[in-house]
């Protein structure tokens, strides 16, 4: 398998896959030749000059609204001196997003689809998030069936004084079943366009055709605006996770979030899942996302070993059993988890989100730095997580029971069966009932007498299967 320095072990396996479905003559010897070259677009660092040739502030008429980019261009295509240079203003229109104490600095100048962009970065001061003495967490993993499934956890004591995990049993989900479908469309004409234009340019080689040459730089446009939908769509898509995260974060107040590390995570055999559809990329840009998103909130996000979370119990630690659902513990699948040591019965996601969060709050002492400037745990330390109910959170209260028109409002039904729903019955035909029966008591609000059916035999069949109402009056 084909991996490079630094780079992680599911990145080598998605390039491998790659290339052994389209692998013609040999293998490269690198990634850098699977790839193709970079598309870099038309920019001007403005950050890498000085005040004497470029300045940005607040519009003094307009500060919440605009700026004042002055930029120093020269007048003429050969400048010589001083005076072929001249200052230019140009007003850049803030977003809305960027707050009014944010301080600005140097922009980016950016030409994209012949119009020219401006990338102000903003800087606003946040608390700086402790990589340790943490109580409450939430904890985050790359589910399966969902993006990502999330539980909040708290640390506490037991009677003997050690440390314990109390997890909240309820799940958190984000669920992005609806883009995942619509990134799959989109890939699914990507690729299709882009055999067509390998065909058209093998047609093309060596044999030069003005009409064939028209179709393919128009299904290369193509291919270029659907890869711009999907790029666009799978950022989207990382900042709607990512936002999703940290509101939940801060409604429960918790000060740090744990979640897979996305370098040691792999994806084997589980065909057209989540772990399939949403790649390295995708991952990295939530991660990216939810630090940044994170670290404004003044909450820390720390990656801890993703090895063996979906595997364990939370509860006791012994090995789960993969089944479909709850009610079917025989038939294999990934969905479902079942401890046979302590009967535990949850969704694989949300047992993985318990033992991740577990591993971050009794390993927390074991948090470094990295390069790249973020907090990752090394080391695997495992603990029964027990499930409890937040008291914190308000109970919403139940609704009163009230007489209305004879009948009583109860409370509403639970969330989860006890028992199985029994069978539905087996419908009555009408020929398999007597003429000669004691009439079946019907529904409320039907006549009583012999059950009706939709599928009924013709009368001459079905009346000379007993003796007629006239023989048994004795008229």
């Amino acid at each position: 398998m084909m991996a490079a320095s630094g780079a992680a072990g599911s990145v080598g396996q998605d390039r491998t896959a790659g290339l052994t479905a389209t692998a013609t003559c040999r293998l490269p010897g690198s990634v850098t030749e699977v790839e193709a070259a970079p598309r870099v677009s038309g920019q001007i660092l403005l950050a890498a000059c000085d005040r004497q040739q470029v300045t940005v502030e607040r519009d003094p008429d307009r500060p919440d609204t605009h700026l004042q980019l002055r930029i120093l261009l020269p007048a003429c295509a050969h400048p010589r001196s001083h005076r072929d240079w001249q200052w230019l203003t140009l007003p850049v229109r803030i977003p809305p997003t960027v707050p009014a104490q944010a301080s600005v600095h140097t922009p980016t100048l950016r030409l994209v689809e012949g119009r020219v962009r401006v990338d102000v970065p903003w800087r606003i001061p946040v608390p700086a998030a402790e990589p340790a003495g943490h109580v409450h967490a939430l904890g985050l993993d790359w589910g399966n069936t969902t993006l990502l499934t999330g539980s909040i956890a708290r640390l506490g004591t037991d009677r003997q004084g050690r440390r314990r995990v109390l997890a909240d049993n309820t799940p958190l989900s984000f669920d992005a079943a609806g883009v995942s479908a619509k990134l799959l469309r989109l890939r699914t004409i990507a690729e299709q366009v882009r055999a067509k234009t390998d065909q058209h340019a093998r047609l093309l080689t060596g044999r030069p055709d003005p009409v064939l040459q028209t179709r393919h730089d128009l299904l290369e446009r193509e291919h270029q605006r659907v890869q711009a939908k999907i790029r666009h769509l799978n950022g989207s898509l990382a900042w709607a996770a990512a936002r999703w995260a940290v509101d939940h974060a801060i409604t429960a107040q918790v000060s740090v979030i744990y979640i897979e590390d996305l370098a040691t995570l792999e994806t084997r055999g589980l065909g057209r899942s989540m772990n399939r559809r949403f790649g390295a990329h995708v991952r990295g840009q939530i991660f990216d996302a939810l630090r940044h998103l994170a670290g404004k909130a003044g909450i820390a996000v720390v990656t801890v070993p993703a090895r063996g979370t979906s595997a364990g119990c939370p509860r006791c630690g012994h090995l789960l059993r993969h089944v479909k659902a709850p009610d079917r513990v025989t038939s294999r699948g990934h969905k479902w988890a079942h401890c046979p040591h302590c009967r535990l019965s949850a969704d694989r996601d949300h047992a993985a989100s318990q033992r991740i969060v577990a591993r971050g709050l009794l390993g927390q002492q074991h948090t470094t730095g990295t390069r790249a400037g973020t907090l990752a745990i090394r080391a695997t330390i495992d603990g029964p997580v027990r499930a409890v109910r937040d008291k914190t959170r308000p109970t919403p209260p139940r609704p009163p029971r009230q007489q209305s028109r004879g009948f009583r409002v109860s409370s509403p039904a639970p969330s989860r069966h006890r028992v199985p729903a029994p069978p539905p019955p087996r419908p009555v035909r009408w020929d398999s009932v007597r003429r000669d029966d004691p009439p079946r008591p019907g529904p409320p609000g039907r006549a009583r007498g012999r059950p009706r059916d939709q599928t009924t035999r013709p009368a001459a069949t079905t009346i000379a299967a007993g003796p007629s109402a006239e023989d048994s009056t004795g008229t």
